[in-house]
């Protein structure tokens, strides 16, 4: 028995590819990227069945060993130099690019790290069915090739629009440089008259003056971002103002997030102190509805939201909410406190209830 342990411990090997190459990508539970939630990471888009080729001559450097310290068994040996991973899922955030395998073993490619991007491929004279691509242009890894097979079902008609709108969500990125914003953040934050104000107050008339200049900076922030103003002015609809309200909205967007969350989840909570007093006012109610879904669902179309719709996700869409919902569940122990098993009905009002505003249908929930 001591040596059938042994040989199948020694029989481990470490893969060696470009992928367990890239930065390490720490993963959830169920296999979800864990986003660096304090520096506003989001993820906009998912695509299935891609490969990462590395175009530079040699092998790329292997990272040290997790196993290392000793405090595994598993051996450290190194399975050959392979340059190409097949069959992952590339994952685009508002800071960088993460692959996964099946294996759950992830790799990411940071912005900050990249130099160029462009598209590559598609049929030719020569080639009438070549592969899709994206070549990236990085510090750390040389020259890498993203290549789109065209989701589960191998389409290469499919494979044409995954490699399209992935190039249009990494130059997005790329141009808004949202890993820069949490510096920028804390610049503003510590200018904030309110927070200026407040720090020459104590007590009560402290936190109702900060309160009240909160509101107004809000205000002035919303106006800033959307290119609106206090009067009500009617802007001139041109494509050269579309242009720069879209430019300010977007340098701007980490903040309006944060606004825009509290909001609804105030309206959240007058909505059911509403319902549990049973006076709702119908007027009121829907006017507020209808205000927190238009905001919400400009910033779900403009890839801004934690949790990725359908359309963002593609043929993961399912299999993504699966793992969100087995990520809630194992949270607080929550399966483990009901007594190891929940109705479908408890499970759908409890993480409805944790999404807010973007709630799933029952057959979505059927089919995660």
């Amino acid at each position: 028995l001591q040596s059938t342990t042994m040989s199948t411990s020694v029989s481990k090997r470490r893969r060696w590819s470009p992928l367990t190459c890239l930065a390490p990508a720490a993963l959830s539970p169920s296999g979800l990227i864990t986003l660096e939630s304090n520096d506003g990471e989001v993820e906009t888009l998912v695509r299935t069945n891609v490969e990462l080729r590395y175009a530079g001559s040699g092998s790329l450097p292997l990272p040290p060993s997790p196993s290392a310290s000793g405090a595994s068994n598993i051996a450290t040996q190194t399975a050959p130099w392979n340059a190409i991973d097949t069959r992952l899922s590339c994952h685009v955030t508002t800071h960088r690019i993460v692959l996964i395998d099946d294996e759950g073993i992830g790799g990411s490619i940071p912005y900050a790290l990249v130099q160029a991007v462009q598209s590559t491929g598609g049929p030719s004279f020569r080639s009438p069915r070549s592969s899709y691509k994206i070549e990236l242009s990085t510090h750390a890894w040389g020259d890498l090739t993203i290549v789109f097979r065209g989701g589960d079902f191998s389409s290469y008609t499919q494979s044409s629009k995954d490699r399209d709108d992935s190039l249009n969500a990494i130059q997005s990125a790329l141009k808004r440089k949202a890993w820069e914003d949490k510096e920028r953040q804390a610049m503003k934050e510590a200018l904030r008259p309110s927070t200026a104000i407040a720090s020459r107050k104590v007590g009560v008339d402290a936190i109702l003056t900060k309160n009240q200049m909160r509101h107004r900076e809000n205000a002035s922030l919303a106006d800033a971002a959307f290119g609106g103003n206090s009067t009500g002015a009617v802007h001139k609809k041109n494509s050269g103002s579309n242009v720069e309200d879209i430019n300010a909205f977007m340098s701007e967007a980490t903040e309006l997030i944060k606004v825009i969350e509290k909001y609804a989840a105030t309206l959240e909570r007058e909505r059911s102190a509403s319902s549990s007093r049973g006076a709702i006012a119908p007027s009121a109610s829907s006017k507020g509805e209808q205000e927190t879904t238009k905001l919400i669902g400009m910033l779900e179309n403009m890839g801004m939201t934690s949790a990725l719709s359908a359309k963002q996700s593609g043929s993961m869409y399912h299999k993504q909410l699966a793992r969100q919902l087995a990520d809630f569940l194992h949270q607080n122990d929550k399966l483990s406190k009901a007594g190891g098993m929940m109705t479908l009905t408890d499970v759908y009002c409890l993480f409805n209830r944790a999404r807010g505003t973007n709630m799933i249908s029952p057959e979505d929930l059927l089919k995660a």
